[in-house]
């Protein structure tokens, strides 16, 4: 169901799930810019023409500044494109004047107000969210348990989803922290999901300076200094 969008927020950044939402509302708190951005989760990309004309329609439009969009570098698909693609899209199909200007770009903010960024996730291969969550994680001593274990079942038959696989890894990966005895006696115990993983006890916060989340960083800071 389309979540309607307050009409005083001037900069929003639109994600595909609620996975993409809390991991972009903890690094914004992280970068002490939380409440300069208002994070909207699509409920998956297909809906994201769906939000981008309620944004055009909803009688805010001039109140807009920057309108900043996150999506999976999928493989076989360029996210960028396919963005651009959307937003064209929602300009046609939507029957008032106000029209959504284009950026050039990944990360390049479109020219026009409100600007518009895209972001796809990682941005310079194919992949997802959880690549950039594994890369930090790759120094934690049971990352190499978790290579293990999927190179044991690539032995076993298992032809393991490309599309898959980064988001099958974190999720083992979070079933061996919460199996720990001194972690499953915390609330950690039920947690299972990235949008999860980001709130553990173990995540620590030097974690968020890791390489791997530059770009999301830079991404966040430059939307909410417009």
């Amino acid at each position: 169901m389309t979540t309607k969008i307050p009409a005083d927020k001037p900069r929003l950044l639109l994600v595909e799930g609620a996975d993409d939402k809390e991991f972009f509302r903890k690094l914004a708190e992280h970068l002490g810019i939380r409440d300069r951005i208002y994070l909207v989760e699509c409920e998956g990309k297909s809906n994201l023409v769906k939000y981008l004309i309620m944004i055009l329609q909803d009688g805010h439009f001039a109140k807009r500044r920057h309108i900043g969009i996150v999506q999976d570098s999928d493989y076989k698909t360029n996210a960028f494109n396919s963005v651009i693609s959307k937003l064209k899209k929602a300009n046609r199909k939507n029957s008032s004047k106000n029209k959504f200007s284009t950026p050039s770009k990944p990360l390049v903010p479109s020219t026009e107000l409100p600007y518009v960024s895209i972001l796809p996730v990682p941005l310079d291969s194919e992949g997802s969210l959880e690549d950039l969550v594994l890369a930090a994680l790759h120094a934690d001593p049971i990352m190499s348990c978790v290579d293990d274990y999927f190179a044991c079942l690539t032995k076993g038959g298992v032809q393991i989803a490309p599309n898959r696989a980064s988001k099958s890894k974190l999720n083992v990966f979070i079933a061996g922290k919460i199996a720990d005895r001194e972690q499953a006696a915390r609330r950690d115990a039920n947690r299972k999901f990235l949008r999860e993983a980001v709130a553990m006890t173990w995540w620590r916060p030097e974690l968020w300076e890791h390489e791997s989340f530059n770009d999301a960083k830079a991404f966040l800071q430059w939307i909410a200094a417009d």
